[in-house]
């Protein structure tokens, strides 16, 4: 199983138990590292909840929002701290 296959599989189930995103990330990371034999350092923990800002839109997904945006009014409703939110 890929790393990306991995993570696809275990954020979900984290991410229904509830919590702010930088915890879930962490949380995945951990039971990556379980399933992996690594155990992730704070450090590591830290950075990978970080690199949410780093992360790239799917490639549909401005052009999906300006499209929605022509009739609807948009708002965003989600778990990850402002601050990481705005480097997106």
């Amino acid at each position: 199983m890929s790393l990306l296959n991995l993570f696809a599989d275990l954020e979900p189930q984290v991410q229904s138990q509830g919590g702010r995103y930088v915890t879930v990330l962490g949380e995945v990371l951990q039971q990556m590292g379980g399933r992996l034999g690594f155990t992730p350092s704070g450090e590591d923990l830290e950075g990978f909840a970080q690199s949410v800002g780093d992360w790239k839109p799917f490639p549909d997904t401005v052009q999906a929002l300006f499209h929605l945006r022509e009739r609807f009014d948009l708002a965003i409703i989600s778990n990850v701290y402002n601050h990481l939110f705005a480097r997106t």
